[in-house]
């Protein structure tokens, strides 16, 4: 007796949109705008391209919010990268201008974002 996961069974009754801008870029190129917004050198491990799924380069596919919504992206990705940046040094409290870690100016009152490699 097989398993039926995976088969679809009609429409899905909702629907992710991924709203970003469809050139790829270089990941090594983000590292590099976020090095210059925060005023930090991050601490880099250069290691050999898995082959079981990591990208070199990441970009979206908007076809269905294009379709969907008329969206079409106009915002680069330096300007996204400095909003994103501005929204979580206000939102976390950080003192991105100090010394030491970048989350070392977060404040108690509001629960620590875990950061790592992968995320």
């Amino acid at each position: 007796m097989g398993s039926k996961s995976g088969k679809k069974r009609g429409p899905a009754p909702l629907r992710v949109y991924n709203l970003s801008n469809t050139s790829p870029v270089a990941i090594t190129r983000m590292v590099a705008i976020l090095e210059k917004l925060l005023s930090k050198k991050a601490h880099k491990r250069v290691v050999t391209m898995p082959t079981n799924g990591d990208v070199p380069f990441t970009h979206a596919n908007v076809s269905h919010a294009a379709r969907d919504f008329g969206y079409h992206p106009a915002t680069s990705l330096e300007v996204g990268l400095r909003h994103f940046v501005d929204w979580f040094v206000q939102y976390y409290k950080v003192n991105v201008r100090g010394s030491g870690n970048v989350l070392a100016g977060k404040t108690a009152k509001r629960k620590s974002m875990p950061m790592s490699a992968a995320s």
